[in-house]
């Protein structure tokens, strides 16, 4: 995973007493690339927290050739716009194998990703 811009990314608490995880802020893009991981992952699941505050995270994803497997016809819609000040877990399946996620937004907490 790579975070643009550099520099947007520290480890806190989302909430008092709650341990840290990542915390992602200020119009950060999270981009995994998961071609060539030795397997073909066909599934993804992201655990956040979505603060509320600024443009609602999206979830992109793409096979490896850069196509995207979501938001077009025919396809599933891309994750976005979750419930806000609570613990989210999205998940995207594919039949066909994932080859890159993005996450674009603005203030979040990451607290896991899993790819299978």
């Amino acid at each position: 995973m790579s975070a643009v811009p550099a520099g947007t990314l520290t480890a806190a608490s989302p909430l008092e007493g709650a341990p840290p995880v990542l915390h992602v802020q200020a119009g950060t893009t999270l981009r995994g690339q998961l071609s060539g991981l030795g397997c073909d992952p066909g599934q993804v699941q992201l655990n956040f927290w979505d603060t509320g505050t600024g443009r609602p995270p999206t979830l992109t994803v793409s096979n490896a050739g850069g196509r995207a497997l979501c938001g077009g016809p025919g396809q599933p819609a891309c994750l976005s716009d979750p419930a806000s000040r609570r613990w989210v877990s999205w998940t995207f399946a594919s039949a066909e194998s994932i080859g890159s996620l993005s996450l674009m937004c603005d203030d979040l907490y990451l607290s896991g990703v899993v790819i299978q």
